[in-house]
């Protein structure tokens, strides 16, 4: 895991890592409920930006299930559900690049099947 470089137009406010890791995407496009497997490039507290083989449309609101590495979490790896909307698509040669904003997130459990419920907003900017 590896702290993102900054250019000339991050402003973020909080630190990105970037990661590599797997994901599950759901959303509902046409009334129906679609899912997409996916990988993570870099995320932050605010948002995160992944790789998905699937079409999205900017705006859509989107659930992000994912299992966070013990270098982010104390007490060891942790699976989080993340609520957000996406503000940016990239057209890919195997898909789309996706940027969401966080609206907010939960912890599901520890890896290790210890259960947690806890809900925390995350304001965005």
């Amino acid at each position: 895991m590896q702290k993102a470089s900054s250019h000339g137009r991050n402003k973020r406010s909080s630190r990105r890592y970037t990661l590599n890791l797997p994901l599950v995407v759901r959303w509902t496009a046409d009334d129906q409920r679609m899912e997409a497997p996916g990988r993570t490039r870099d995320l932050n507290s605010r948002g995160i930006y992944f790789h998905i083989p699937a079409k999205l449309a900017t705006q859509s609101v989107i659930e992000i299930v994912m299992t966070l590495p013990s270098e982010m979490s104390p007490g060891g790896p942790v699976k989080v559900r993340c609520h957000g909307h996406v503000v940016r698509i990239d057209p890919e040669e195997d898909g789309i690049g996706v940027a969401v904003a966080i609206d907010r997130f939960e912890f599901l459990r520890r890896t290790t099947g210890m259960a947690a419920a806890l809900k925390l907003p995350c304001a965005v900017a």
